[in-house]
């Protein structure tokens, strides 16, 4: 489960990552970590990451709708 920290402007993920949005100019980054370190991770915990950043990324495109007024648009694909 995904929940926005707005006096933090980032998202917890499954009370176990961090996650934020960058933007730099042009450029939007999204950057994880754990929330109680920053080591090493293993190929499976790596792909929970990926689906937790998918889910803040949507979670962060519906609520910019719902602010706008619009519908709900599908985030941007991870690559794989």
């Amino acid at each position: 489960m995904v929940r926005y920290e707005e006096d933090q402007d980032r998202y917890i993920a499954d009370d176990k990552y961090v996650i934020r949005r960058r933007v730099f100019g042009e450029h939007e980054e999204w950057q994880i970590r754990y929330i109680s370190s920053l080591s090493w991770t293993s190929a499976d915990t790596i792909l929970e990451m990926a689906e937790a950043i998918r889910q803040a990324q949507q979670q962060h495109a519906q609520r910019l709708a719902a602010e706008a007024g619009g519908a709900p648009q599908d985030g941007p694909a991870l690559e794989k």
